[in-house]
């Protein structure tokens, strides 16, 4: 059965997505009808053939009749927009972040719940072939007692960035890089390793661009298992060019390096085994986006009826991550993460 899609928001990466839905349209599983902008000269730059707009929600839930919903406007007005399609539509699928605010997080997930909505969070860095190796590997204890585990973000955002549009570098919409773009790391920080107990950060501005938000972070973490530390340094203040996204897991029988710009390739993946030593190198797998790769994810779960991985609380564990280290860098010592409440971006 065909189900039928509309997309709101129509930014940069809209394009990503407009691509997987048409793959998906070719294979016969879903047709876009409409897309919504409020920004009416955004539409009109996009070729979209006889597809209907509208620049109000509210105009496109009254006049269309739709299975699947994709939002994809500002993180600051995720809970926004989607609330409104709570009971509107089968399927809700969110761009990264959830939203900002742990509490709309709660709010919209209840009301999806109470009305029968699923939520479909876009954290498709987990579908990378080398993440589900490495997810597979620590699952089956492959690497003994993980002791430690490290993230690099090391991109470039500059002036070009932040002017593309007005929300950009602010707190109310956008966060800096912990909250921007380092929430697909943070997601993958907690998939392949669970969630830590407690977090100690610092966040800098160190490009002078006019913008609110941090571009440099520190935040180490500590887990109830004894002797288990985490790190994760972000920065988007690399010149001239992207420089890595990269993860490293260090266990008692190996070593993993997850390198490229998302993690996407296997630098070095030595363990030993039966009192040999094994290596690896792979950075060949397959390249297919993954945003294509999340909607042959979400149309197979419609299928099968399985357990969705990209659900709201899978995302709402990242929010308690992000928010705790603004909360930490923002007290100056080490915080509880048990103990986030709410948003502290900015504050």
């Amino acid at each position: 059965m065909i189900k039928k899609i509309v997309v709101v928001g129509c930014g940069k990466i809209f394009q990503k997505h407009l691509e997987a839905i048409k793959i998906q349209e070719k294979k016969g599983n879903l047709k876009l009808i409409a897309v919504c902008d409020k920004n009416l000269s955004q539409i009109k730059t996009i070729n979209l053939g006889n597809i209907k707009r509208y620049t109000h929600i509210s105009e496109l839930i009254k006049n269309e009749k739709f299975d699947i919903v994709s939002i994809l406007t500002p993180s600051g007005y995720h809970y926004k927009n989607a609330i409104q399609f709570a009971g509107k539509a089968e399927s809700i699928i969110i761009e990264k972040p959830l939203t900002l605010k742990i509490s709309d997080a709660k709010k919209l997930t209840t009301a999806c719940n109470k009305k029968g909505t699923n939520i479909y969070i876009v954290l498709q860095n987990r579908l990378n072939d080398s993440v589900v190796e490495l997810k597979k590997a620590i699952d089956q204890n492959f690497f003994g007692k993980v002791f430690m585990i490290t993230v690099r973000l090391r991109w470039s955002r500059g002036i070009g960035y932040y002017t593309q549009s007005k929300w950009r570098g602010t707190w109310k919409l956008d966060g800096g890089v912990v909250a921007n773009q380092s929430a697909h790391f943070i997601d993958l920080f907690q998939w392949l390793f669970g969630m830590p107990k407690k977090v100690f950060s610092k966040i800098r501005q160190m490009q002078k661009i006019k913008k609110e938000v941090e571009d440099t972070a520190l935040a180490i973490f500590e887990y109830n298992e004894k002797n288990k530390l985490g790190l994760i340094e972000a920065t988007n203040a690399i010149r001239p060019k992207n420089l890595e996204g990269s993860i490293s897991v260090i266990g008692e029988k190996g070593t993993v390096v997850l390198g490229g710009m998302n993690g996407e390739k296997i630098i070095n993946w030595t363990i030993k085994k039966n009192k040999k030593v094994q290596s690896i190198i792979n950075d060949k797998f397959d390249r297919k986006s993954g945003h294509t790769k999340f909607y042959d994810y979400v149309i197979k779960n419609f299928k099968s009826n399985k357990k969705n991985f990209f659900n709201a609380n899978e995302a709402i564990k990242g929010l308690k991550i992000i928010n705790s280290i603004y909360k930490s860098a923002n007290l100056k010592s080490e915080f509880n993460i048990e103990k986030i409440k709410d948003t502290y971006l900015g504050k």
